[in-house]
């Protein structure tokens, strides 16, 4: 396998990247990760149809009124889902948790949802992990656990 750099045409620096496969169609691959590409700390996403030897790169919008994204993981579920959550702050005291889906292959992202505010110093959400899932027998499959780090 050929080593394939995503983000060296990129400015900036892009880093704590998250990786997920279409297990169906091994050729589609989603990777999330920190980007500065534009300036502030944003989620980049990077996905390539192709099992990996080219790759398109964009970033995902925060929702209105947060600055900045941070932390990003991201996992997939069947047939074509992929989903992502990314601790987004507008200040250095906020620490909010939101959530982005992809119901095309990564192609296309709903808005983000926030899914565990942040208060101040009295909850940061920091640190999001998700797992689907994706056990043939399990009647958890499809499911979507998540854990955050306060």
């Amino acid at each position: 396998m050929v080593v394939v750099n995503i983000t060296g045409a990129l400015a900036g620096n892009q880093f704590e990247p998250s990786i997920a496969v279409n297990t169906l169609n091994p050729n589609i691959l989603c990777v999330v990760a920190v980007d500065t590409s534009t300036g502030p700390t944003l989620t980049g996403f990077y996905r390539s149809i192709d099992g990996g030897t080219t790759w398109s790169t964009s970033i995902l919008p925060n929702p209105p009124g947060y600055a900045g994204a941070e932390a990003p993981t991201i996992d997939y579920t069947f047939p074509s889902t992929f989903i992502v959550t990314v601790h987004v702050f507008n200040g250095f005291n906020d620490g909010t948790i939101v959530s982005y889906t992809s119901f095309d292959d990564g192609l296309t992202w709903q808005p983000p949802v926030i899914v565990q505010a942040g208060y101040g110093t009295v909850i940061h959400n920091d640190e999001p992990l998700i797992a689907v899932d994706r056990s043939p027998g399990s009647p958890y499959r499809g499911m979507l656990t998540w854990a955050i780090h306060h």
